[in-house]
């Protein structure tokens, strides 16, 4: 009997998924919230498309994404700001943010 020794295997290679481009590529120039599976988004090439946002890809469709979450008076993640329960902001600073008087949260550093 010989014993194998695993330190010569290879390791697996991960498998990044690529991620699509996105169909929504056009500029966006309006968006128009029709239900909560819903919304118009108007493009600057004139074209109208109706998008059920459960649908979207948040990497692959990311601009659309975000401009639909800026179109929300509130999303779900600043509802806890709102009632003032926020671990990361308070409602004044939310408050702020919407007027436009401070910058927008623009995502962690990868």
């Amino acid at each position: 009997s010989h014993s194998h020794s695993h330190s010569h295997a290879r390791p697996r290679p991960t498998k990044k998924r690529a991620v699509q481009q996105s169909i929504y590529d056009d500029q966006i120039q309006d968006i128009r919230i029709l239900s909560p599976t819903s919304v118009s988004v108007a493009l600057t090439n004139g074209t109208t498309i109706t998008v059920d946002p459960r649908r979207l890809h948040q990497a692959r469709d990311e601009d659309l994404w975000m401009s639909i979450r800026r179109s929300l008076r509130v999303t779900a993640s600043e509802f806890s700001a709102v009632l003032d329960k926020s671990f990361f902001t308070t409602r004044q600073q939310l408050l702020e943010t919407k007027l436009g008087q401070r910058p927008r949260f623009q995502g962690n550093a990868a």
